[in-house]
C-alpha cells in the first residue's frame, strides 16, 4: 500500500505567491488570495491499493508524452475499426474520429488528435483499472440515455467513447500491473458493447464509480502530482482538475536525472508553479510522497516558494534571464578533431581532383569539407574548388572572395595537398567526369581509385552530400571537422566586418538573438508555402516555381505543406513564438536573412512585438556594404558570423544555414539554439487565430512543447537509411564493374 496525502495551500504560501506575481497577474493592488479552511482539514490521508491506478491513470500517460516507444508496444493490442469489421458489419475503415486516415492501431493511439482531445475532455476523467463491477456496456447505456434526452451524442461519439475507454484501460493495465492481456477478449468485449447498444435502447443512470477519489469543493482546484522514474531520466506530470472533475491544465516535463524523492519534489514544485501562473486562489496538492507534502506544510521547510524556480525548470510566463539566455549544459563534451596516432601525413600526389561546388554558401562549405576527405581517401591532390555561379543568386564570387585561400591550404597541408590550379601540362589532358553517388562510404571511393589507371584528372560535378554521415573511419570524420570548422575560414574582409557588426550589436545591448528568418521569395516559391499571403503574391510564387527548371515539384498544396511542418514560420508566427517563450519586447534581435518577401508589410507584426530589430543594413554603413552588393554568398557569410556569436540562435526553418550554424555552435561549446517545432506550432497558432486559445495560455503550451528543443540533439541515421546507403554503393560498384 502507499499513501496519498492531500494538503491545502496555507495563508503564508498564498501571501508569497501573491507577492511574487502580483505585478504580473493582478497589477499593483494586493489581491485577496488567502486560503480558507476546508471540511477536508489541513491534512487528509487517502489510502488505496497499489494496483488501483486511480490517481495515475491518465497522469501516467501524460508523463510519458516524451516516451513514445512504450506506446508503440501497446498499440498492436488495441481494437480498431479494421479489426472489428471482420466480425461486425462495418464497411468503411476510415477513422471515424478525424476522418483523415485509415483507422490503424498506430493512428488511433499515436496520431489521432480527436481521440486524444476526446479523452482529455471526457466526463469520466478518473476511473480505476481494476475490476469494480463496471463493464463496458455501462458506458454504452449511459451514452444511449444521453442521446434519448436530446444530447448531441451520435454514433461517432459512441464509437469514440468506447474506443478511447478501451485504449486507456488496456494501456494502464500494462503500465501499472505489467499484466498480459488477451486481444481476442478485448475485441469481444467491445463487440458485445456494440451489440447491446443496437439491440436495447433504454434509459439508465450514469455508472457508479466505486473509487475513493472525490473532486475538490467549489472554487478549489486539485493538483495531482505524479512522476515516472526511468534509468537515467524521469518524467514529471501535474494534472489540475476543477470541482467538476474536469481537467483544466496539464504540465509535463522531462528531467535528466532519476531519483524518486527528487522527482516527487520537482513535481510538487511544478504544481506550485502552475498555481502561481494560473492565479489560483485555493488549491489542494496530492502527491505520493508523505515526506514532500510534510516539507511543504512545515513553516521551516526548505521548499520555500522562492526556491521553486531554482529547483525545477518550469514553463512560466516570466522566465528568468538565466533560463532565457544561458547555454545548455554541455555534458563535459569538447571538440575532438586532432588526428589519431595512426594517422599518416599527406604524401604528394600527381593525381588531381577538380570540383564544382554547388548550392548556397553553407551547402558549398559542407560539400568542400567532404571533398577534402574524398581527396584524402583517393590519395589525390585537391584543386581549389570552383564555386556555384548558376544557382538562384547568380553570385560571381570565386573561392578567395569568400574564404581565406592561403589559410585553407596551410591548415590542411598535413592532410592533403591543395593547389590553386591544375599544372599547365594537365589543363588539356583528358579527365574523368563523375557524379559521385550521394551519401557514399569509404569503400565506394576506394573503388573509385581504379580511375587513376586511365586518368590523372578527375572532375567532380557536384560536391554536396557526397559522403555518408556515419560509419566512417574516425580520422576521416575528424578531417571533415578540421576542414569545416578550422580550414574554411572566411576571407579577411568578411571576418573583419562580421566582428565589427557583432561589436556594434553588443554595444546596443549585452545579449541578442540571431533569428534566421527564411522568408525570402525563393524559399517560399520552392516550398510552395503561401500562408498569410495575398492572392497576387501566391500567384507570383507559383509562376516563379513553374519557370525554375531545376525545381522538380511544380504543384504543391500549401495547406498540407504547412500542416506537415514543412513551411518556414512567417514573421508574425516568429514574433508570437518568441513572446510565448518569454522573451520581452525589449529583446535585441538580429535578422539573418536575405531580402524578406513583401518587405515591411510582412515584418509589421514581428516589429510590433519586438521593435528592437536590426539587419546588417542598419548596423553597417553603405560604404562597408558596397563590396558585398550582388554577392549573396559573401553577404550570407556576414549573417553566419553574427549568428555563430549570438547568445541565442533561432532558425525559422531547418535548412542548410540553420543546420550549419547549429552544428558550429555545438562545436564551439553548446551555445543555445532553439529549434521551433513547426508542425506542433501550426495547430496552436490556428487555435489562437480562431479565438479558441488566448495568448496567455499559448505561452504555457509553447514553452512545454519546447522544453527539450533548447538544444536539439542531432540524430544518427536510422537503420533503414544505412541499408539504403549500402544498397546504393553496391549498385554503383556493379555499374562500374
Amino acid at each position: 500500500m502507499y499513501a496519498m496525502q492531500t494538503t491545502i495551500l496555507s495563508n503564508r504560501l498564498v501571501a508569497k505567491i501573491d507577492g511574487m506575481v502580483r505585478d504580473f497577474l493582478w497589477g499593483s493592488e494586493k489581491g485577496n488570495h488567502g486560503g480558507n479552511p476546508s471540511a477536508l482539514g489541513n491534512d487528509k490521508w487517502i489510502w488505496t491499493l497499489k494496483g488501483n491506478g486511480q490517481f495515475s491513470n491518465k497522469s501516467a500517460y501524460l508523463a510519458q508524452v516524451f516516451d513514445r516507444a512504450p506506446l508503440c508496444e501497446v498499440a498492436p493490442a488495441l481494437p480498431v475499426r479494421s479489426v472489428i469489421c471482420k466480425k461486425f458489419p462495418i464497411k468503411e475503415v476510415l477513422c471515424l474520429l478525424c476522418g483523415t486516415e485509415n483507422e490503424t492501431m498506430e493512428h488511433l493511439f499515436l496520431s489521432c488528435n480527436v481521440a486524444f482531445h476526446l479523452w482529455r475532455s471526457s466526463p469520466w476523467d478518473i476511473f480505476p483499472v481494476c475490476d469494480t463491477g463496471i463493464r463496458m456496456w455501462d458506458w454504452v447505456k449511459f451514452i444511449s440515455d444521453l442521446k434519448n434526452k436530446g444530447i448531441n451524442s451520435d454514433e461517432v461519439f459512441l464509437y469514440a467513447s468506447l474506443t478511447v475507454d478501451t485504449i486507456w484501460r488496456i494501456r494502464n493495465d500494462k503500465v501499472h500491473d505489467n499484466c498480459l492481456f488477451n486481444i481476442t477478449k478485448c475485441i469481444d468485449n467491445i463487440h458485445s458493447s456494440f451489440a447491446v447498444h443496437h439491440a436495447f435502447v433504454f434509459p439508465c443512470s450514469p455508472p457508479c464509480l466505486t473509487i475513493d477519489w472525490r473532486p475538490p469543493l467549489q472554487d478549489w482546484i486539485k493538483l495531482n502530482c505524479d512522476v515516472k522514474v526511468g534509468l537515467d531520466t524521469m518524467c514529471t506530470d501535474v494534472v489540475a482538475r476543477n470541482h467538476f472533475g474536469k481537467v483544466i491544465w496539464v504540465h509535463t516535463s522531462r528531467v535528466l536525472f532519476a531519483d524518486a524523492l527528487c522527482g516527487e519534489a520537482t513535481t510538487c514544485c511544478s504544481a506550485m508553479d502552475v498555481a502561481k501562473n494560473l492565479g489560483l486562489k485555493f488549491i489542494i496538492v496530492e502527491s505520493d510522497s508523505k515526506v514532500v507534502i510534510n516539507a511543504l506544510n512545515r513553516t521551516e521547510s526548505r521548499w520555500e516558494l522562492e526556491n521553486y524556480d531554482k529547483t525545477a525548470d518550469l514553463p512560466t510566463h516570466g522566465k528568468s534571464d538565466e533560463q532565457l539566455w544561458n547555454a545548455p549544459f554541455n555534458y563535459n563534451l569538447h571538440p575532438c578533431i586532432k588526428p589519431t596516432a595512426k594517422y599518416k601525413a599527406a604524401v604528394g600526389s600527381e593525381r588531381y581532383i577538380t570540383v564544382r561546388s554547388n548550392g548556397g554558401l553553407n551547402q558549398m562549405r559542407t560539400g568542400i569539407s567532404d571533398m577534402v576527405a574524398v581527396a584524402r581517401i583517393m590519395n589525390a591532390t585537391l584543386v581549389i574548388p570552383q564555386l556555384d555561379k548558376r544557382s538562384f543568386w547568380h553570385d560571381s564570387s570565386v573561392f578567395s572572395d569568400i574564404f581565406d585561400e592561403l589559410h585553407f591550404i596551410e591548415t590542411l597541408k598535413k592532410d592533403i595537398r591543395i593547389v590553386k590550379q591544375l599544372p599547365k601540362e594537365l589543363e588539356t589532358a583528358p579527365r574523368a567526369r563523375k557524379h559521385f553517388t550521394s551519401w557514399s562510404s569509404v569503400g565506394y571511393y576506394e573503388d573509385m581509385t581504379q580511375l587513376w589507371k586511365d586518368y590523372q584528372v578527375l572532375h567532380v560535378a557536384k560536391s554536396d552530400s557526397r559522403l555518408a554521415n556515419n560509419d566512417l573511419p574516425l580520422d576521416i570524420q575528424r578531417l571533415r571537422c578540421r576542414a569545416l570548422y578550422q580550414a574554411l575560414r572566411f576571407a579577411p574582409p568578411i571576418e573583419n566586418l562580421g566582428k565589427k557588426l557583432v561589436e556594434r550589436l553588443r554595444s546596443r545591448g549585452e545579449r541578442y538573438i540571431a533569428l534566421h528568418l527564411r522568408y525570402e521569395k525563393d524559399m517560399l516559391s520552392f516550398t510552395g508555402c503561401t500562408y498569410g499571403l495575398i492572392d497576387a503574391e501566391s500567384e507570383e510564387l507559383r509562376i516563379m516555381r513553374e519557370n525554375t527548371n531545376h525545381w522538380k515539384v511544380k504543384r504543391i498544396n500549401s495547406t498540407e505543406q504547412r500542416a506537415g511542418g514543412y513551411c518556414p514560420l512567417t514573421p508574425k508566427e516568429v514574433g508570437i513564438f518568441l513572446r510565448a517563450l518569454g522573451y520581452p519586447p525589449s529583446t535585441l534581435i538580429y535578422i539573418a536573412a536575405g531580402e524578406i518577401y513583401g518587405g515591411d508589410t510582412h515584418l509589421l507584426e514581428l516589429k510590433s512585438r519586438f521593435p528592437n530589430i536590426v539587419f546588417k543594413e542598419t548596423l553597417a554603413t553603405q560604404k562597408e556594404l558596397k563590396a558585398f552588393a550582388n554577392h549573396a554568398s559573401q553577404s550570407a557569410a556576414l549573417d553566419y558570423i553574427i549568428s555563430i556569436e549570438s547568445d541565442v540562435f533561432v532558425p525559422s526553418y531547418s535548412g542548410n544555414m540553420a543546420r550549419a550554424v547549429e552544428g558550429h555552435r555545438r562545436f564551439l561549446g553548446y551555445r543555445k539554439t532553439i529549434s521551433p517545432d513547426r508542425k506542433g506550432l501550426v495547430e496552436v497558432f490556428d487555435m489562437l487565430e480562431s479565438g479558441q486559445l488566448r495568448e496567455t495560455a499559448l505561452s504555457q503550451i509553447v514553452q512545454r512543447m519546447h522544453e527539450n528543443r533548447k538544444f536539439p540533439i542531432l540524430q544518427a541515421r536510422s537503420s533503414k537509411e544505412k541499408k539504403r546507403s549500402t544498397a546504393r554503393n553496391q549498385r554503383a560498384r556493379a555499374v562500374q564493374n
